[in-house]
C-alpha cells in the first residue's frame, strides 16, 4: 500500500524539528482575520462548551480537551500517527486505514481525533488489537492547536474526507510534521467556499504532503486549491473496504424481517426528513419494508412517537420481522458500518442535512463484489 510505504518513510525520525519548516519553505500565512474571529470566540467558549455538553453534543469530562488541555488525561505516547475524524462516516474510514496500516505496521501507536460525542464512541468500540488513543479535536484558536501539538506531537497527520482547519493543518506543517488527506473529497458547496478564500485555502491546501481523492473529480479539485499534483493520488473512498466487514447475524435479522419485500434504507437522517420517510413508506405500502437510520441514535424515541402518529409500529435497535413496512433503526454506528453496505439488494435514500433534496441508489451485491 503506497500509503503505509510513505508513512514508513516519513516516520523514520518523530523527533519535532527545532525550527518549523514545511518542504523547505515558507509557512503560508493564516489571515489575520481569521485568528482575530477565534480569539474573540475564545471569550465565550467556556460558555458555549458547556451548553453544549448540557444537550449531550459535548463529553462534560472532556471539555479540556477542546482548549488542549490535558491535566485528566493519562500520558499517552508521543509520536503516534494521528487521524483525524469529524464524526461517525468519517472515523469509520479512518478505522478502516488504522487497520490496514497496523496490518504493515504492528508497532505503531495511533491517535484519532474527532469532533461529536458518536464518533468517540466508535473509536473506544472498536475490537482492533492496534493501539488507539481517541482525543476530541482542539478549537482552531491558535493557542488551541499549539497546546495539542506539543502534548500530542504526531509523527503524521491524516485528515480523512473534507474537515480541513486551518491552524490545525497549518501549525501541523510548520512543525514539520507530514499532512495527508485521505479519502478526500469536497461537496460543490464547500469547494466554492474555499475557493472565494484564497489565502486561506493556500494556508491549507498547500501544505499537504499527499492528498488521496476519491476521485479524479476530487483530485482536480484539490489541485484548483493548492496540492502540489504530484502528490495528489487517486485511492477511491475508504468506507467502502472497512464496511465489507459483514454482520452474518444482522445480514440474517435483515433478511428475515424485509421477507419478500422491497427493502428502502433511509441512512443518516436529520430532523425533520423522517417524516417525509414515513410518508414515502405509508405510500409504498406492504410491499415494502423501511429501515430509518437517524444521523444521531438519540433521536431513536422521537422517531418511533412519529411513527405512531402514521399508524406505523417503530422497532429500534433489535430486528425482528415486522409486518408494518416501516422499522426505525437505530443503533447508528452498526448501521453506517455495516448495514449502508450490506450484500443485500436495496434502495438507499441518503439524507442531505434539513434538505429533501436525495440521491436514490440501488445497492447490488455486484457493485459491492459480494457474494
Amino acid at each position: 500500500m503506497r500509503l503505509t510505504n510513505i508513512l514508513r518513510r516519513q516516520t523514520r525520525d518523530q523527533a519535532m524539528p527545532d525550527t518549523p519548516q514545511i518542504k523547505g519553505s515558507a509557512v503560508p500565512t493564516i489571515p489575520a482575520s481569521y485568528n482575530l474571529s477565534w480569539r474573540l470566540l475564545r471569550l465565550f467558549a467556556g460558555p458555549i462548551l458547556r451548553r453544549r455538553a448540557a444537550k449531550g453534543k459535548e463529553d462534560k469530562t472532556r471539555l479540556g480537551e477542546r482548549l488542549g488541555v490535558y491535566r485528566h488525561v493519562p500520558a499517552f505516547k508521543q509520536g503516534a500517527i494521528w487521524l483525524h475524524a469529524v464524526s461517525v462516516g468519517e472515523t469509520v474510514a479512518a478505522l478502516a486505514l488504522i487497520e490496514a496500516i497496523a496490518k504493515k505496521r504492528p508497532d505503531a501507536h495511533f491517535l484519532v481525533t474527532t469532533n461529536t460525542v458518536t464518533a468517540a464512541k466508535l473509536v473506544a468500540d472498536n475490537a482492533m488489537s492496534a493501539t488507539i488513543t481517541h482525543l476530541y479535536q482542539p478549537l482552531d484558536h491558535p493557542d488551541c492547536v499549539s497546546r495539542f501539538l506539543a502534548a500530542t506531537a504526531p509523527s503524521a497527520a491524516i485528515f480523512m474526507e473534507s474537515d480541513f482547519w486551518p491552524n490545525l493543518i497549518a501549525r501541523t506543517a510548520a512543525s514539520g510534521i507530514p499532512v495527508i488527506f485521505a479519502s478526500s473529497q469536497l461537496s460543490d458547496r464547500a469547494f466554492a467556499r474555499w475557493q472565494n478564500h484564497h489565502k486561506l485555502a493556500t494556508a491549507v491546501f498547500a501544505n499537504a504532503s499527499m492528498a488521496l481523492p476519491v476521485d479524479i473529480n476530487q483530485a482536480n479539485r484539490l489541485q484548483q486549491l493548492g496540492v502540489a499534483k504530484d502528490g495528489i493520488h487517486v485511492i477511491g473512498s475508504l468506507k467502502v473496504p472497512g464496511a465489507l466487514a459483514t454482520d452474518a447475524t444482522l445480514i440474517a435479522q435483515l433478511e428475515a424481517m424485509r421477507g419478500t419485500r422491497h427493502l428502502l434504507l433511509a441512512a443518516s437522517t436529520h430532523e425533520g426528513e423522517d417524516e417525509a420517510m414515513l410518508q414515502a413508506a405509508t405510500a409504498l405500502g406492504d410491499d415494502w419494508c423501511v429501515l430509518i437510520a437517524p444521523r444521531h441514535p438519540e433521536r431513536g424515541p422521537a422517531i418511533a412517537r412519529l411513527s405512531a402518529t402514521h399508524g406505523l409500529t417503530a422497532k429500534g435497535g433489535a430486528l425482528a420481522s415486522n409486518p408494518n413496512p416501516v422499522t426505525a433503526f437505530t443503533s447508528l454506528t452498526r448501521l453506517v458500518r455495516w448495514a449502508v453496505f450490506l450484500p443485500l439488494p436495496m434502495w438507499c435514500f441518503s439524507a442531505a442535512h434539513y434538505a429533501l433534496t436525495v440521491g436514490i441508489t440501488r445497492l447490488n451485491r455486484h457493485d459491492l463484489a459480494c457474494p
